[in-house]
């Protein structure tokens, strides 16, 4: 049975309960369609928790919960992803004219990615997928690809389309 809840995916606590030590992304498409929440809260120095909500809908009515899925990642794997997400969101910049011809991308919609990053000194959110200059890549568009491996490599039996990036995981 699908259970409609609120106009967002943040479905999740809000980042004050996450831990002090978190990364939450999610995919919200503007158009509307499938979107997804992951959570992965660090538990203390040890393991980290990942929650994955999978919802159909759109942001301007409902969204529905499609799936609910969890596990655990070590703590050198949480590791090792909290460092790759903070270097991409470390890379961010605003958007540069073209200096040619003096265009700025702009992007009215697409996946509505969101990365909220928690740690001991504040929480960092960087929200978009367009990428500040023609060969470039957004950030969030990086993390979402690491996250989805992440899901892809703990949950690829069960999982053939991976939440974020909409790509197939590969079979193992």
């Amino acid at each position: 049975m699908r259970k409609p809840i609120s106009s967002t995916p943040l479905i999740a606590r809000p980042p004050p309960r996450l831990s002090p030590e978190a990364i939450r992304f999610s995919r919200r498409p503007e158009f509307g369609g499938r979107a997804a929440v992951v959570e992965i809260v660090r538990r203390g120095g040890r393991r980290a928790h990942v929650r994955l909500f999978t919802l159909w809908g759109h942001w301007r009515t409902r969204w529905e919960l499609q799936d609910e899925d969890q596990f655990i990642l070590t703590a050198a794997e949480y590791r090792q992803l909290a460092a790759q997400v903070d270097a991409a969101l470390a890379r961010y910049r605003d958007p540069v004219p073209d200096p040619d011809n003096g265009e700025t991308i702009v992007c009215m919609d697409g996946p509505g990615f969101l990365t909220e990053r928690v740690t001991a000194s504040g929480v960092k959110s960087l929200v978009g997928q367009c990428p500040p200059a023609v060969d470039e890549e957004h950030p969030n568009r990086t993390i979402a690809a690491l996250v989805d491996a992440m899901l892809c490599r703990h949950r690829g039996r069960t999982l053939r389309v991976a939440p974020l990036t909409l790509q197939g995981c590969a079979r193992r």
